[in-house]
């Protein structure tokens, strides 16, 4: 369990992020920090609460043709 203290870190640490980003979080970074306490994880930029996510679960991605042409060229997302 984390200390009110932690809490007020990591909603600073998310808001901070987001600001460095330009993103528009999709709700409150309390509720966010609340959310991600009981387990879910949010997607931040569709506001999307996922549950069941097992983090070190390796994900196969595939590029189009396209999406190997702008890694080839150095595009970063």
């Amino acid at each position: 369990m984390t200390t009110q203290l932690e809490q007020l870190d990591r909603i600073a640490e998310l808001e901070a992020f987001a600001a460095l980003e330009g993103l528009t979080l999709p709700f409150d970074a309390a509720e966010i920090v609340a959310l991600e306490d009981r387990g879910f994880v949010i997607d931040l930029h569709t506001g999307q609460i996922l549950e069941d996510i097992d983090p070190d679960e390796q994900l196969e991605i595939k590029l189009t043709a396209r999406g190997r042409h702008l890694s080839d060229q150095g595009a970063t997302a």
